[in-house]
């Protein structure tokens, strides 16, 4: 038996912090506004370019200045960047409807501390603290010692949550500080480090500030004794205050094959990626019998190698890890379609049962990392002539394609056994040899389309394949005088047979003319030549550049 679904999964968790990821979460939040999720995220589509630019400029600001916001600056578009992957914009909600701030029942300190070690043998230990009061204020203290520099930044504000514990609204008291300063000591604290003044950016920092603040507030999720809380490399449980800590191999959240894509797609610019509609996809096989344990043990198997989890170490800290699934229920291969089942799993000691939808596909090829991507009839022609005589089917066409998880190239012929036979892949629509003259022609292959013209041509007639014009043929026109003349105006006509004719290009051709004192050097005037074939009249276009002679 063989089972498979997409391999598509996290090639690595470790993700930078940089201009990159924060465009990529900016394209999210974008993506999210336009389909209307929530409201809140509309206020991302119109900021984007200003903090973006804004951003950028404030960083290589910092470099000069001994980089100590540039880092707090990437944890925090660190955070908001993968926390609000990873809820997938869950928080969305704007007013608590009451008015009434509920934060007394998330207010606590939350911490947590990872350590990093690096290749050169130095070592890294980044602390966060999230102080909550009763009243919704808060502090949030990023701690980095580095070999013998300690770097301290803290964020102060208030926020306002809902009897959801959602987070409705934030602001900072002293973001503009922040990023103007910040406190930088070394041997532990004991000797101060300088640090100069940033040029005066108030009305950037002011923008930036409030876009932090949407987002500050869409990625906060409480549970009862922690808080789950990304800082640039690291992720990070910041635990409340007189709280055990997690046993080890607690599971915080779940990746299933749907919801890594969907993390994946979020980070890329590529519009072509695949769309996922379910949390798994498997290949149809008649054969399969949950009840044969092979069989089961293969499917487990392969659920377990592409689901991801993050779950806490043996100290207590977060990590991604895979999924150790321990038996499966309710799953059915034998027919093709949309489905749902059960996978149980150990947290701790404990197995827990989640329930997940899979969708049966007929063959490998209908995998989302088997679909079509990039896709384009094999040829370098913008119009393809063909003679009527000629069969579109006995050409050697052929259509290009790569998949989402093979960038090589694939090819389908386009003959009368893929395109007309009982066993046709490619639907052709458009193409009819009884009729001369331009047709687009569509070829169809596994959801994909592509649109090609032709110029379906009889035998009896040679048509125009192309009119050229000599490399110097210009334009020029004299100043003040303000007279015109086309120099090389010789142009050589190619018919479908290989033979040619002469024409001379002439001003009664143009058809963008305009008053000729308005022309500048390197403009373009566009002219038409027009011909009939076959009782219809053509258009060939062709653009001319204009030369000023100043006397």
């Amino acid at each position: 038996m063989q089972l498979e679904f997409s391999k598509t999964k996290f090639s690595q968790f470790e993700i930078r912090p940089n201009i990159y990821s924060f465009v990529g979460m900016c394209y999210l939040f974008w993506k999210y506004a336009r389909f209307g999720v929530c409201d809140a995220n509309i206020f991302f589509c119109f900021t984007f370019a200003l903090f973006f630019d804004s951003i950028y400029l404030i960083i290589k600001c910092d470099e000069k200045n001994g980089g100590n916001m540039k880092k707090f600056l990437n944890a925090m578009l660190a955070l908001c960047l993968i926390v609000s992957c990873m809820f997938v914009l869950t928080a969305c909600g704007g007013d608590n409807g009451s008015g009434k701030n509920y934060a007394d029942a998330v207010a606590g300190k939350y911490s947590g501390t990872v350590y990093e070690s690096y290749g050169s043998g130095s070592s890294e230990m980044n602390t966060t603290v999230l102080d909550i009061k009763k009243d919704g204020k808060f502090t949030l203290t990023m701690t980095t010692v580095r070999d013998v520099l300690t770097e301290i930044v803290e964020l102060n504000g208030s926020m306002v949550v809902s009897k959801e514990n959602k987070v409705t609204s934030v602001k900072f008291d002293n973001f503009g500080k922040v990023i103007d300063s910040g406190n930088v000591y070394m041997f532990g604290n004991l000797i101060p480090k300088n640090q100069e003044d940033n040029s005066d950016m108030a009305s950037m920092v002011a923008a930036i500030e409030k876009i932090y603040a949407e987002m500050f507030k869409e990625n906060l999720a409480f549970s009862d004794s922690y808080v789950l809380f990304i800082l640039g490399e690291n992720i990070q449980i910041l635990y409340k205050e007189n709280t055990q800590k997690l046993a080890e191999n607690t599971v915080l959240r779940i990746f299933t094959e749907k919801e890594t894509n969907d993390f994946e797609k979020s980070l890329s610019f590529d519009d072509k990626l695949p769309v996922y509609e379910a949390d798994y996809y498997l290949v149809k096989n008649t054969e399969f019998n949950l009840a044969d344990e092979t069989m089961k043990k293969d499917l487990i198997d392969i659920l377990s190698e592409e689901t991801v989890v993050i779950k806490t170490d043996y100290y207590g800290n977060a990590e991604f890890g895979g999924l150790e699934i321990t038996d499966v229920e309710g799953f059915d291969l034998t027919t093709a379609g949309s489905k749902t089942a059960t996978i149980k799993y150990m947290n701790q000691t404990t197995e827990v049962s989640k329930q997940v939808s899979y969708i049966v596909v007929e063959s490998e090829e209908d995998l989302p990392r088997n679909q079509v991507k990039d896709f384009e009839l094999y040829n370098n022609n913008k119009i393809i002539y063909l003679n009527q005589a000629d069969s579109l089917y006995k050409q050697g066409y052929r259509l290009e394609y790569n998949t989402f998880g093979d960038s090589s190239s694939k090819y389908v012929d386009i003959n009368e056994i893929n395109c007309i036979g009982a066993n046709k892949v490619v639907n052709v629509t458009g193409y009819d040899n009884t009729k001369e003259g331009y047709q687009v022609v569509s070829f169809e292959y596994r959801g994909k389309v592509y649109k090609q013209a032709f110029f379906i041509y009889n035998e009896t007639v040679d048509p125009i394949k192309n009119i050229s014009k000599v490399y110097e043929c210009r334009v020029e026109i004299s100043r003040p005088e303000n007279t015109v003349r086309i120099v090389n105006p010789e142009l050589t006509i190619s018919r479908m047979s290989g033979a040619t004719e002469k024409a001379t290009l002439t001003m009664d051709w143009a058809i963008n003319k305009k008053n000729l004192q308005d022309y500048k050097d390197g403009d373009q005037i566009l002219f038409e030549y027009k011909y009939n074939l076959e009782g219809k009249e053509y258009s060939y276009l062709l653009g001319v550049r204009v030369v000023i002679n100043e006397t």
